[in-house]
């Protein structure tokens, strides 16, 4: 497993925050991975905020972005977007 600390950037109207965050990234014998991200209570928060920007259509996407490559590997960045109507559903909400 890897831990690092990332960030959420958004790009949306200039605006950028640095909250800190913690990432596992899970790496299976079959070859899949598992990402676990643990946010803190104000996190929650913008990252609601970012969800109804999306949603809206304010944003088309936003980042989770590493903030420390020191690490041999690593979640460097996890955008969060809207799918299109042609993409192909390999995930669900638990």
């Amino acid at each position: 497993m890897t831990t690092a600390v990332i960030q959420l950037k958004s790009s949306s109207f200039g605006k950028s925050w640095q909250l800190k965050m913690n990432v596992v990234l899970e790496k299976f014998d079959s070859g899949w991975v598992g990402l676990s991200l643990a946010l803190g209570r104000s996190e929650i928060d913008v990252l609601i905020q970012k969800l109804n920007e999306l949603k809206s259509g304010e944003l088309d996407h936003f980042h989770f972005r590493c903030d420390n490559f020191d690490a041999s590997e690593g979640v460097a960045d996890f955008e969060i977007t809207t799918s299109g109507a042609g993409d192909v559903n390999n995930l669900i909400i638990e």
